[in-house]
C-alpha cells in the first residue's frame, strides 16, 4: 500500500474515530478552565500544607481536592493531546498540549508538600483517621503505601 493509497481523517467513517467531542463538547471553555485549574493549585497549597495531620476530614479533603485538580487537568489534556494526534500540523492543538504540560508543572509545584508533609504525620495518627473518618477508606491503600515508604 503506498501512501496515496492512505485515506485522510477525514475520508475515514466516523464509526471508526474517537468521539472526543463527549469530552469536552466546548473548546472556548478550556482557557478559563485552565486558569482556573492553576489558581485552584495554588490555593490548595495554602490550604493545606501543614495541616495534613491536623484531623482526619483535612486529610480527607486534602485527598478530594487533589484529586478533583487532577481529573480536571488531565481530562484537559487527553483531549488536547488526541485532537492533537488527529492533525499534528494543526498547531491550535499543539499549543493546547504545550499549555497544559506547564499547567501539569505548575500544578506539580503546588502539591509537593503533599507526600513529605504525610511522610512526615506520625504514622499511628494517620491510621487512626482512616478507620475514625468516613470516605477515608478509598484512599487506605494510596496512604499505607505512602507511608511504606518511610
Amino acid at each position: 500500500m503506498s501512501s496515496k493509497d492512505l485515506k485522510t481523517r477525514n475520508q475515514i467513517d466516523k464509526k471508526y474515530k474517537w468521539n472526543i467531542e463527549a469530552m469536552i463538547s466546548d473548546e472556548s471553555i478550556i482557557d478559563k478552565e485552565l486558569e482556573t485549574i492553576k489558581k485552584d493549585a495554588a490555593s490548595y497549597e495554602e490550604k493545606y500544607s501543614g495541616k495534613l495531620s491536623k484531623d482526619g476530614e483535612t486529610l480527607l479533603k486534602a485527598f478530594k481536592d487533589r484529586d478533583d485538580i487532577w481529573r480536571r487537568l488531565e481530562k484537559i489534556y487527553v483531549y488536547a493531546r488526541m485532537k492533537r494526534d488527529e492533525d499534528n500540523a494543526e498547531t491550535v492543538y499543539q499549543a493546547m498540549t504545550d499549555k497544559c504540560g506547564a499547567i501539569i508543572a505548575a500544578v506539580s509545584a503546588s502539591m509537593a508538600f503533599f507526600t513529605p508533609e504525610l511522610l512526615t504525620s506520625s504514622e499511628e495518627k494517620i491510621i487512626t483517621f482512616i478507620d475514625s473518618t468516613e470516605g477515608l477508606k478509598v484512599y487506605e491503600f494510596a496512604i499505607k503505601d505512602t507511608l511504606r515508604q518511610k
